[in-house]
């Protein structure tokens, strides 16, 4: 079913996967599907992959992770923002300052 799912575009690949977390609480396949709609250009799918690594937001709901990661989180809001997502810019200000590479 999912191989069916991903020959959509992507627009409607992420709203499965919007159905798939919020009506069966399915954040692995949500994930899955919103990853190939993110590698197909959807900045909604970035915008929500963003959202299941944020650490502010971990409370909220199911996810497919194990424990939240602020840079992942910033690197799919920065793609976000660079497809036009504006909401990601206001993620991006709360989350915490980049790390410094050690020397």
């Amino acid at each position: 079913m999912l191989l069916r799912i991903v020959q959509r575009p992507p627009q409607e690949i992420y709203a499965i996967g919007l159905r798939y977390l919020t009506e069966k609480q399915d954040a692995q396949t949500a994930l899955a599907l919103w990853l190939e709609a993110s590698d197909r250009g959807s900045g909604d799918a970035a915008f929500g992959v963003g959202r299941f690594y944020d650490p502010l937001l971990w409370d909220l709901g199911p996810h497919p992770f194990t424990a939240p990661n602020a840079e992942r989180a910033r690197q799919f809001y920065e793609l976000a923002l660079r497809r036009g997502i504006a909401d990601a810019r206001g993620r991006l200000r709360t989350l915490p300052p980049k790390a410094e590479p050690t020397p």
